[in-house]
Formats: C-alpha cells, structure tokens, sequence
C-alpha cells in the first residue's frame, strides 16, 4: 500500500521501476509500503503530515467490502440482522433501503449495543413482541393504528435531536437527562422488570 513521504536526504529513485532520478530534499513523492519503512529508518524520508500509515486506505477497504455484502444479501438474511434490534423491518422493501438498515444495526452492535435475538424478522408492522397482556388487551391498552404504545407500557421514543425518552403509555418520563440512541435501544430491549429497574435507578 503506497505511503507519502517526504525527502530528507538526496538518493536517486526510479519511482516507474525504469527510469532513475535523483530526488531532491523537500520532495514529497508516493513510495510502496516496505520500502517507505526502510527509506524512513535510514533517514532518507520522513512521513508526509497527511500520511496516517495507510489507515484512511484500510478504513475505505473495509467500508467497500461491508457494501459490497449487504448488497448482495438476501432480503431474508437483511431481515434478520434488522431483527437484531429488537423490532422486526416495517419499512418498504426496497433493497437498498433493508441495506442501510442492516448496516445501521451491525455498526451498533460493533458499538457494543447487544444484538436481540427470537424476534420474528418477517411480523413486520411494528412487530414488537406482546406479552400476553399486551396482545389480549381491548382498545383502551393495545397499540392503536397510531403507533401509539399500550397503557403502562414503558419504551423508549425518538425525541427529535438524535435524543430520546421514556413514555408509559401516552405519558413522558422525567428521568433527568435524556437517553442516548444506544441507551434507547438497549432499553428497549429490556423485559419489563429491567426497564421498570431502569426507570427506578434514573429516577432515584
């Protein structure tokens, strides 16, 4: 992988592999990766400020091969990294659109947000897992057409802001600060005693 560096010593160079020419003090050239190592030991160069050891290289390789395997993921396995959430996929079904979502879930568990597993990745809608309370509930305690959460029902919503809250039922919790996305997801997928718990510790 190319390195940038500059010239600290005159040496003669042929940067073609052919044709030699003598580099000159200050001159900022592209050596090869083993060769720059051994240029900069002897003094002969020294790291270009932008140079950051190939990182920037190495950060865009691993972007471009992430892409390039979603892409060509099936929908059914983007469903069910989706589900890793916590909540199945209610979106379109627009490829694309299943990428950046399944991309957005494996970056946040490489945030160290644990992955949710035994939700049914086709349920679709929003598709939370009931308890049985929830799903027997009449129309004053189920979740209306409005996405609105049952009565009592604790969970983490979107604020504005890239913040979030805590409502039970139609009414927002005052724990003091707000919750971060990954605080947010993590509760989310909390049973009912670790959100209850939750809300007790913020509260205290």
């Amino acid at each position: 992988m190319p390195r940038i560096g500059i010239v600290r010593r005159p040496f003669p160079f042929a940067a073609d592999g052919v044709t030699v020419e003598q580099l000159t003090v200050d001159q900022e050239l592209s050596f090869p990766d083993l060769l720059f190592n051994g240029l900069k030991d002897a003094g002969y160069i020294e790291a270009a400020s932008d140079d950051d050891g190939g990182t920037s290289a190495l950060n865009a390789r691993i972007v471009a091969a992430v892409d390039a395997k979603l892409a060509s993921t099936s929908d059914e396995e983007l469903k069910a990294i989706i589900a890793r959430s916590g909540a199945p996929w209610s979106g379109n079904l627009v490829h694309a659109s299943m990428v950046a979502a399944a991309k957005e879930q494996l970056v946040r568990e490489m945030e160290g947000v644990a992955p949710v597993f035994g939700v049914d990745p086709n349920a679709g809608g929003a598709g939370l897992q009931l308890s049985a309370t929830d799903a027997g509930a009449g129309a004053a305690g189920a979740p209306g057409a409005d996405g609105g959460t049952a009565a009592g029902e604790l969970k983490a919503v979107h604020a504005g802001r890239g913040s979030y809250v805590v409502m039970q039922g139609d009414n927002a919790l005052d724990l003091g600060e707000k919750l971060t996305k990954a605080e947010a997801d993590s509760f989310n997928a909390m049973d009912d005693a670790g959100k209850a718990a939750f809300v007790a510790g913020r509260k205290g």
